[in-house]
């Protein structure tokens, strides 16, 4: 039975005045940094969904202020609908558990549907479910390479493969989400947001963080890492290079916010550079493409669930040219107290448990500013 609770209504507004995005106007920068504002064009098309541009240019503007908005914290995303909150305030006074459990399940449900969406490491890994009762192993194409696999300590372990399979080690992915009893009587929608937020920072932002732990090991075992004062498209070209020249098709590239200021600040990238249409993908960190290299930011996330760091650009072949993420138990969500431990709070814990592993260290490069 699905529970009543599951996918609640969001939208992304406007943080001051809880506006829809769409109401967002249109500026031009000054010189001397402030704006003009439009009168009446908006950055985003109510109707469509779409950036209001009428050239290749323009959207770039466009996409550009929006993720700017995004990442200086001036849109956020609220549940719109009264009945997912007043469902929650019945959970929480819910004392047989029941309605408690029914909302710890679909958090859980959630959670893994926006780390699904919105986390870097499903992006670029494989990720496929463990066989039941068997070990977790990975296939390699290639004996004598060196793979790199993530330990329950979140640590990056090296292996040099000598046969045709790996075994990673399972780790778990844990958070509890609690709530004190006297604010369970001022449940609101910025509560629930607040708390999903600590899931997704104690999950996707884990997970997402082994990902860069693997990815700053693989990225030097048999390519080199390009450093840069300014992401420029010869940049850019030579990291990709690195890839093609093992004859591996670059599929992802992950950039930190300063180096997005880079590519909308130099007209050199106009001709590189395809940028979206759709606000909504601007909102899950997806900015375009660069030579059909898709491009993917942090930047735009909340501060709290940003992983990279200032400077750092990765590079990635498709999932199945660089590893794997095996699930041996979804996202699940339970529900828990802390009356036990004299704590009056309420909430859930959530697990999944899983390996992760770079088993083609060929497939990934990295390339990092220096200052």
């Amino acid at each position: 039975m699905a529970s009543p609770y599951a996918n609640p209504k969001k939208r992304a507004v406007v943080a001051s005045t809880r506006e829809p995005v769409t109401s967002l106007k249109a500026y031009k920068q000054r010189e001397d940094g402030s704006r003009a504002y439009a009168k009446h064009e908006t950055l985003v098309d109510e109707r469509t969904g779409e950036f209001n541009a009428g050239s290749k240019k323009e959207l770039i503007t466009k996409v550009a202020q929006f993720a700017k908005e995004l990442h200086d914290g001036n849109i956020t995303t609220e549940v719109t609908d009264h009945e997912t909150v007043a469902a929650l305030s019945e959970a929480l006074n819910d004392r047989s558990g029941g309605l408690l459990q029914a909302y710890a399940e679909a958090m859980g449900e959630e959670t893994w549907v926006v780390m699904d969406r919105e986390g870097f490491a499903s992006k670029v890994l494989f990720e496929s479910m463990a066989e039941s009762h068997k070990d977790i192993r990975i296939r390699i194409r290639n004996k004598d390479v060196m793979a790199f696999f993530a330990t329950a300590d979140a640590n990056a372990t090296n292996s040099v493969v000598r046969q045709y399979y790996v075994y990673p080690p399972e780790y778990y992915l844990l958070c509890q989400i609690l709530i004190e009893d006297k604010e369970i009587e001022q449940v609101d929608a910025d509560l629930l947001d607040q708390k999903f937020r600590d899931g997704l920072e104690a999950t996707m932002v884990r997970k997402d963080r082994l990902l860069r732990v693997l990815s700053n090991r693989a990225a030097v075992a048999q390519n080199g890492i390009f450093y840069f004062t300014d992401f420029t498209p010869t940049v850019f070209s030579g990291i990709r290079t690195q890839l093609l020249g093992w004859g591996i098709p670059p599929a992802t590239c992950i950039i930190a916010y300063d180096i997005w200021d880079d590519i909308i600040s130099n007209s050199a990238w106009t001709q590189w550079y395809d940028p979206v249409t759709k606000h909504e993908l601007v909102l899950t960190g997806q900015l375009g493409s660069l030579l059909n290299v898709n491009l993917i930011t942090d930047g735009i996330r909340h501060k709290t669930l940003q992983v990279l760091q200032p400077g750092e650009v990765f590079m990635y072949a498709a999932p199945k040219f660089v590893g794997n993420i095996k699930v041996r138990k979804y996202l699940h969500g339970e529900a828990i107290n802390k009356y036990g431990e004299g704590r009056p709070m309420r909430g859930w814990f959530l697990e999944q448990i899983e390996a992760m592993i770079i088993a083609n260290t060929r497939g990934v490069t990295k390339a990092q500013r220096t200052h």
